[in-house]
Formats: C-alpha cells, sequence, structure tokens
C-alpha cells in the first residue's frame, strides 16, 4: 500500500508552499526527480518528521493505506516474538 496509494507529492517548492503533483505512494515523490530525493531525505532525516509524513493522512486513499501500514507493523513485530 506504501507504493501504490494514491497521493500529493509533498515536497517543498521554492516558494512558501508544497508541490501538489499526484504521486503513487506515500513515501515517494512526483515526476520531479529533485522531490523524490527531497522525500527520500525527508524519511530519513529524525528531524523533519513532519514534513516526510505530509499528505499521509489528507484523504480517503491515504488513511487507509497508512492504517493498513499499522497493522501490518503490528503483525510483523508479533510474528518476530511469538
Amino acid at each position: 500500500m506504501l507504493l501504490a496509494a494514491p497521493t500529493w507529492c509533498g515536497a517543498k517548492n521554492r516558494g512558501e508552499g508544497y508541490c501538489r503533483n499526484n504521486t503513487s505512494g506515500l513515501m515517494g515523490g512526483c515526476k520531479i526527480r529533485q522531490h523524490k530525493w527531497q522525500r527520500f531525505r525527508a524519511l530519513v532525516g529524525l528531524e523533519r518528521f513532519q514534513s516526510a509524513f505530509r499528505g499521509w493522512f489528507t484523504g480517503t486513499s491515504q488513511q487507509v493505506a497508512t492504517c493498513g501500514l499499522v497493522v501490518s507493523a503490528v503483525g510483523v513485530v508479533a510474528g518476530l516474538f511469538k
């Protein structure tokens, strides 16, 4: 779900706003190569979690994908300790 859920890019623009191009997946960027790197760096940097997770709860499909991620993560952790 993280790689297929439709959402906005959310990368920081040169101005005050954020990119509103469509992208597939919560972890990727849009068609602009620099935006893909910005999203990747935002996920790696611990101090910028807010910008990394921008758009994860903006709509119904993003909320379902994020909840699926949480349920899957809990299942993986439970399977490791079982």
